[in-house]
């Protein structure tokens, strides 16, 4: 029979220690990089998205300006239209007298004899 040989090691203890396993970090930082880029993606959008809304409002306010304007020539307009503004400047500034009778010629003759 053969006896059973002891073997003994040098850290023996009561209770056994689980070894100690190798721990990857790699994707713990991927993740990290990844979100660290997405957060740059979006920082840099709403930074663009906030630019454009400050154009967007100047614009607007240019454009509400412009249609004041041309409420306001529109207006000018028809006041430099109108016959009685017409009827001023001919008669002030231009000499003009207004005609108490209109005669109408007709045909060529009538027109000669004059």
């Amino acid at each position: 029979m053969r006896k059973k040989r002891r073997v003994q090691y040098v850290n023996q203890s009561k209770y056994r220690t689980v070894p100690k396993q190798k721990i990857s970090y790699r994707p713990v930082v991927m993740l990290v990089v990844t979100l660290v880029i997405f957060l740059l993606v979006q920082l840099l959008t709403l930074s663009v998205v906030g630019t454009k809304g400050a154009e967007l409002a100047q614009i607007e306010d240019e454009k509400v300006a412009t249609e004041e304007r041309i409420r306001q020539l529109k207006g000018e307009i028809s006041k430099a239209r109108s016959l009685e503004r017409i009827e001023t400047i001919a008669t002030q500034k231009l000499g003009m007298q207004k005609v108490e009778e209109v005669v109408y010629l007709d045909g060529v003759d009538t027109v000669s004899s004059l």
